[in-house]
């Protein structure tokens, strides 16, 4: 299966993501123990190219995804604390943790006002310039919000086959040197429907992947549903639901 994106720069972005792959978490594929995102598979193509690596100058680091050219998504405790947005650095367009793609500092950022704790994690932050020739990813059409949203689908039903990605490390600690991706299942975090969870069979999110993208494919397209929070290498994350919402709705107001 092959995933093709469409961009406002009037160009389409041929995904070569395989669909055994992409279901790998779900399938059951034996992980290597070198694998990151526990249990996840290494990007070696640009399928992932709107992943972005999210850098505080102090050495600690995030994920995050290229939702404009010059607009990255992120969880908000990634940027607690920050007081220079250009203390931020993002590399996009690249499967290689250090090395290649484009570079920009951040000018601007911007944590959703309601977070607390766990809850509305989320955070953006604006680039100094526009990234060029890689396609952003879209936030899903809320439209389809039945796909994953446990209010219409019912508190803890399996609503859809999802992928995550990021540049966290891997059950023994270590930082892999490519971008990680899995194959998931999307649930609700919550009885009431209230954001999102991911259940892959075996391993999970580890430090460094907070503020990755949880996505699904409609239409043969990757679309983002939710921005990873807080996780510990287990076998579920959490994730803020930003397919449909209050979060969507703050999202798109500053783009």
């Amino acid at each position: 299966m092959s995933f093709e994106r469409q961009g406002t720069l009037g160009h389409s972005l041929r995904l070569s993501v395989v669909s055994v792959l992409i279901s790998a978490g779900i399938a059951g594929l034996t992980p290597s123990p070198a694998q990151a995102i526990t249990g996840g598979n290494a990007v070696t193509d640009n399928s992932f190219d709107f992943v972005a690596k999210v850098s505080y100058v102090g050495g600690t680091f995030c994920t995050g995804t290229l939702i404009r050219t010059n607009w990255v998504l992120t969880a908000a405790h990634c940027v607690g604390g920050v007081t220079d947005p250009g203390d931020m650095t993002v590399r996009v367009g690249t499967d290689l943790k250090d090395t290649g793609g484009q570079v920009r500092k951040a000018i601007a950022l911007y944590s959703y006002p309601g977070y607390t704790g766990g809850h509305n994690d989320i955070a953006l932050l604006k680039l100094e310039s526009p990234v060029a020739g890689i396609v952003p990813i879209s936030l899903a059409d809320s439209g389809q919000s039945y796909r994953w949203d446990g209010q219409q689908g019912g508190p803890f039903t399996q609503y859809d086959d999802g992928v995550i990605a990021g540049w966290g490390q891997n059950g023994a600690g270590q930082l892999p040197d490519r971008l990680q991706f899995k194959g998931v299942s999307i649930m609700p975090a919550e009885p009431d429907g209230v954001g999102l969870k991911s259940i892959p069979t075996s391993g999970g999110p580890c430090p460094g992947d907070s503020g990755g993208p949880l996505m699904v494919s409609i239409g043969g397209e990757l679309f983002q549903v939710g921005v990873m929070k807080g996780q510990n290498c287990s076998s579920t994350a959490n994730y803020s639901e930003v397919g449909a919402g209050s979060l969507q709705t703050w999202i798109l107001s500053h783009l």
